[in-house]
């Protein structure tokens, strides 16, 4: 009987380490999966950034300066930016002509849509005493860009 008792207690001891043994796996397992996505992450954002600083100058020449620029830390960093300008910035052709020039910048790209969109409106925004327009970009997952219209 004392053989049997030794034996069960070897058995559940065996089971115990069996289990310790698969749950340290699994947590390595765990700690490379979420390692691997975190530098995929990053390196997804830090191609936004660069296709955000190289929009910049193009702003820049379309009337648009930045004012304000916020950098978030978390498990998905982000990016705030803010871009200001005039409503007379908003010419449609120039914009399409701009969108086309740079139809590789994804950052350049989602902004001059949203400001195609709004430079549709542009005779009426005007008509309504609209004077400025915000841009508020947030480079993430997912990128974010709207607009505000400003009296």
């Amino acid at each position: 009987m004392a053989d049997k008792s030794r034996d069960d207690q070897n058995i559940g001891e065996k089971i115990v380490h069996n289990i310790q043994e698969q749950a340290a796996e699994t947590t390595q397992r765990i700690k490379k999966a979420s390692s691997d996505a975190s530098v995929a992450i990053s390196s997804k954002v830090q191609g936004l950034v660069n296709d955000f600083n190289a929009a910049i100058p193009t702003m820049k020449a379309l009337g648009f300066s930045v004012s304000s620029f916020t950098i978030g830390m978390g498990l998905i960093p982000e990016i705030d930016a803010t871009l200001k300008g005039s409503v007379k910035a908003l010419d449609i052709h120039t914009i399409q002509k701009v969108i086309e020039e740079h139809a590789d910048n994804k950052s350049l790209k989602a902004i001059l849509e949203a400001l195609h969109t709004a430079a549709k409106f542009k005779e009426q925004l005007t008509e309504m005493g609209i004077k400025g327009v915000e841009i508020d970009i947030k480079l993430g997952l997912p990128p974010l860009v709207s607009i505000e219209l400003l009296t």
